[in-house]
């Protein structure tokens, strides 16, 4: 997985200076790993996403965002 990541991380850099720039920032760091959690009703999304909590880890809730922020600007309904 490492040199994947080496691998895919050549393939951003070999473009122009901007596109170099920019890839620094879009690239996440080498030693991480995203994981996107998907799933229907009632699937157990919530108790995966607190095991990973449990352990440490960094959790994006997508939802929780966006009511939050239809909260505070419901025009964006």
């Amino acid at each position: 997985l490492l040199s994947q990541a080496q691998h895919n991380q050549q393939q951003y850099l070999a473009g122009n200076s901007t596109a170099n720039l920019l890839a620094r920032f879009m690239m996440p760091p080498i030693n991480m790993v995203i994981v996107g959690l998907t799933g229907g009703i009632a699937t157990g999304k919530s108790t995966v996403s607190e095991i990973f909590r449990s352990h440490g880890l960094h959790v994006v809730d997508a939802d929780l965002i966006a009511r939050k922020g239809v909260m505070h600007f419901p025009e964006l309904l």
